[in-house]
């Protein structure tokens, strides 16, 4: 089997092949190729193993930084939307640092501090994790999972920010 999911049954359960051997799949109405399906979704082909994929391929180049003049409420807002536990923070598209807490209005507060004068600056940790936009995308995955990053910032050669990776929209065959 190709690793592909396919419906079991009509019930609507998945199965991987690998795993009742026994039972066959019924065949796909539709019969979509890897192409057809990376051709609709807008992503790269998948290449083989042995072949180096640049991270700038995968990353996303609309979700923009932290501004390190932002202040700690739009940060936290923003981050709670992406669900990111550390996100990386620049001065205009270079990179500076990252915040690394999912909440940092909260935890700000709690020190008697007002989140809306408090800017990312102040809090952030300097230079961590990063990746250059030649990066092969398996190292860079093996760095999220090592840090349990969720985002890590892609950058060139002068440290600007030319996207950001998200470990949920990297697809499982450049990994």
């Amino acid at each position: 089997m190709d690793g592909c999911y396919r419906p079991e049954s009509d019930i609507g359960g998945f199965t991987e092949g690998a795993i009742n051997p026994q039972k066959r799949l019924p065949e796909p109405s539709v019969a979509f190729t890897s192409c057809d399906w990376h051709q609709v979704h807008q992503l790269p082909m998948p290449a083989s193993k042995s072949s180096k994929r640049p991270a700038k391929e995968f990353s996303d180049k609309k979700t923009a930084p932290l501004q390190e003049d932002t202040s700690l409420v739009e940060a936290s807002e923003k981050m709670r939307t992406l669900n990111a536990t550390s996100f990386p923070v620049a001065s205009g598209k270079k990179l500076v640092g990252s915040l690394r807490d999912q909440n940092p209005d909260r935890k700000v507060a709690g020190f008697g501090h007002d989140p809306a004068t408090t800017s990312v600056k102040e809090n952030m940790s300097t230079l961590e994790h990063y990746c250059t936009e030649d990066e092969d995308i398996r190292v860079a995955v093996r760095l999220m999972r090592k840090h349990k990053l969720k985002h890590l910032p892609v950058v060139d050669e002068k440290m600007r920010i030319v996207g950001i990776l998200d470990l949920k929209k990297i697809p499982q065959q450049a990994m």
